[in-house]
Order: C-alpha cells, then structure tokens, then sequence
C-alpha cells in the first residue's frame, strides 16, 4: 500500500489526474452496468420494451410482441436529409432511434417523461459512451417546443394519439405547428389510425374515415407542412390478436 502511494505520489499531475479518472470510472461502469441490468429486468419482466434494447454488446427485445422497429429505422434512415446534424426524437422510449441517430454522426436528444426508460438510456450511455446522444425527462409540450432550438430533424412516432387522448385534436395542431416552426428539413411522423382502436373504449382520438393514412397527410399540411411523404408501414401491434399497419410519414416544412 505505501509503494503505491509513493508510486502515486510521483505522477505528474495530468498523469495523476487519469489515474483518479480510470480508478473511478472503470467501477462506475462495472456499477452502471449492474443497475442497467437490474433495472432493465424488472422493467422488461413488468412491462415488455417498446424498442430493442443494446447495452454492452447484448440486445434486450420488446417482450412477445413487435414494433417492427428496425424496419422502421431502416424507412429513417434512407430519407434522412443529407449532412443532418441535430435530431430530436418527440417520446424517445428506449432510445433506439436517438443511438441509430448517433451513430449517424447526428447529435440527437430523446425527450421523454417515463423514467424507468430514461434511466436505461442513461444507464447505457454512461456503459457504452455514445458520441451525440443526450436525453432529457420533460412532458412533450407547447412550452418545451418554444424553448427548443432550431433543429435538423424531429421524430414524432406514435405519440401523437396519446397527446390527442390526453389534450385534444386542436392542442394537438397547435403542437404541430410550433414543431413546424422549429423543423428546419424533416419530421418523421407516426400516429395511430382509429380504426385501431375499435376495441378500446376510452380512447379519445379523432375518427379518421374511411382511409386515416390521408387523414394523417391532411392534418399534417394544414399545420404548414409543404409536402408530405408515405415511407411505408408497419405492424402497429396496438393489439396482439390484430395485424394492423401503421403508416410512416416524412413531413417536409
């Protein structure tokens, strides 16, 4: 113990300075790790994910049901505006959209307000170091899109219904227009269509006809929105025994 205090004591002091830094870091990750395991299974045993979880190498999946997620960053990522530099990603989740950003070399920050999920995504950023991603824990608001900056690209992928069930069409609109003032190439955008919620009483979101893909397109355009893109669909799994889609939009302002 006394030869290493000597041998510490004789560093210089940029050399001492790492040392402290590797000596706790290397057990603040061994540390992070083990909550990012303990949380990660308590979540996944109680609520299933939403999206594929990767932390150190190992991929923890959405829990007997499927958002078909990687198809639809695959949708993403072929149509994100070349050299895009900031992203946000409206209802992040787990964060999978926000890492894929990432390594894109696009600085990306996930806003969501469910915690347990938020810490996982910190969880691993600490584990795994990604370059260009940040998350925040705040209610997805007029007020916070006022504040945000002007940026790149903004996801908004099937949050919007349950702001419509929780504030209505119009506060909804409103929503969308402030996003279409801070949007400065493209908004990826998801909503659930109503004709998936004909066994959900309760829900409260707007009927869409006979055809709720250009009702989504319509809402869209009449918040500014210039021209507005189908990528493609995908599963929406609002319930096991249904196989409807789900439309991915890309909003051009």
């Amino acid at each position: 113990m006394v030869a290493q205090l000597s041998g510490v004591a004789s560093l210089t002091r940029r050399a001492r300075a790492k040392f402290v830094i590797e000596c706790v870091r290397r057990p603040g990750r061994a540390v992070a790790r083990f909550l990012v395991n303990l949380s990660t299974a308590v979540y996944f045993l109680t609520n299933g994910t939403y999206h594929p979880v990767e932390i150190g190498g190992k991929v923890r999946s959405w829990r007997g049901t499927s958002r078909e997620t990687e198809k639809r960053w695959e949708l993403i990522r072929k149509h994100l505006p070349a050299d895009s530099k900031t992203a946000v990603d409206l209802g992040s989740a787990e964060g999978y959209f926000v890492f894929q950003m990432a390594k894109q070399g696009i600085m990306a920050v996930g806003v969501d307000n469910f915690w347990p999920v938020l810490y996982a995504c910190w969880c691993k950023c600490i584990v795994d170091e990604p370059r260009d991603a940040a998350f925040v824990k705040e209610d997805i608001s007029h007020d916070l899109i006022r504040k945000m900056p002007e940026v790149d690209v903004v996801l908004c992928l099937s949050v919007m219904h349950h702001l419509m069930d929780a504030n209505g069409l119009e506060w909804c609109a409103e929503l969308l227009r402030l996003i279409h003032a801070k949007v400065k190439r493209a908004l990826f955008f998801e909503v659930a269509q109503s004709d998936e919620y004909t066994q959900r009483p309760g829900w409260q979101i707007p009927e869409m006809g006979a055809d709720p893909q250009n009702w989504a397109k319509e809402f869209l355009l009449k918040q500014g929105f210039s021209r507005i893109e189908k990528l493609g669909e995908t599963l929406a799994d609002s319930h096991r025994d249904q196989k409807k889609t789900r439309a991915l939009f890309m909003a051009i302002p």
